[in-house]
């Protein structure tokens, strides 16, 4: 035991001797940002950006983040092309991004889920290409801060009528998925009056 002992106390006094003398309480202070709301990437990884953000997501994966993560992500990196006036870059994501979409939906033409997740992302998507378009007509209810970032350099009206006519697909398709799910219900339904009103004659 004592020398057990010793040994502990050893060790206790070698650790002690390891760490640096703290003189006094140091805090970290963290010097305040001016965020851009902007992503950069490289040209080489746009695939595997939308492999990541579009092919390969599952709504469940994301429930818990923010909503529309996807088109948020999407289009802060679409910012940061338009601030480097790299059209090339812009149309090549946007191009890239509905075509991506278009594949997953063709996929998943039944999954309810999958139809209302690209919805919503979709229509994020086009909803903040309006917002920070420059254009006076979507900029009546922004702060002077989102005013200031508006694209700088590119007019994207003709990508955000695809968008929109996307939007629109997807959301006749949902309408057709939600048909094919709630049509078997109400059949039970109805089987389940005509039922319950002909046990009631018998009864009678």
């Amino acid at each position: 035991m004592k020398k057990v002992q010793e040994l502990q106390a050893a060790q206790a006094a070698a650790q002690s001797r390891d760490k640096p003398e703290l003189i006094r309480q140091v805090t970290l202070q963290r010097k305040e940002k001016d965020f851009e709301g902007m992503l950069e990437y490289m040209k080489d990884d746009e695939a595997r950006l939308i492999k990541t953000l579009i092919t390969d997501i599952r709504p469940s994966t994301v429930s818990a983040t923010v909503p529309c993560l996807p088109a948020y992500i999407l289009f802060m990196c679409i910012r940061h092309a338009d601030y480097i006036n790299d059209d090339q870059k812009v149309e090549s994501l946007l191009t890239s991004t509905i075509n991506a979409i278009k594949k997953v939906l063709k996929r998943n033409n039944d999954d309810f889920e999958m139809m209302s997740f690209w919805l919503a992302n979709s229509s994020r998507l086009l909803h903040c290409l309006k917002q920070y378009s420059g254009e006076e007509a979507f900029m009546t209810q922004n702060t002077q801060k989102q005013n200031e970032h508006c694209l700088k350099n590119f007019d994207l009206a003709e990508y955000r009528q695809v968008l929109s006519d996307l939007s629109i697909q997807i959301y006749q398709q949902l309408i057709k998925v939600a048909e094919g799910i709630i049509q078997p219900m109400i059949g039970f339904v109805v089987v389940m009056k005509i039922f319950l009103r002909c046990k009631s004659v018998t009864l009678v």
